[in-house]
């Protein structure tokens, strides 16, 4: 959990929900990954299929605080923001 602030979105909202199972990336090597951007396409495929192991309860969720200002400020600090996914309010 020492990375959960870190995970945020535009709408300062803590999005850490899971983790999956590590995958070996071994098994890519023969696709090049390192510099083919198609070969990202199969390792996101197989991640989408990883057991998933939820970090949060409902409850918890329902309970996060916005992201504070100076972390809000530090993640953000270099990026285009027309090119942010901005989430719905809720």
């Amino acid at each position: 959990m020492s990375y959960f602030e870190l995970y945020f979105n535009a709408n300062r909202e803590k999005t850490l929900r899971s983790y999956t199972r590590p995958l070996d990336l071994r098994a890519f090597d023969r696709y090049n990954w390192m510099a083919a951007d198609k070969a990202l396409e199969r390792i996101a495929d197989r991640t989408d299929r990883l057991q998933r192991i939820p970090l949060l309860t409902p409850e918890i969720v329902a309970a996060l605080m916005p992201v504070d200002e100076r972390s809000y400020q530090a993640g953000m600090l270099g990026l285009d923001p027309a090119g942010l996914y901005r989430p719905t309010q809720r």
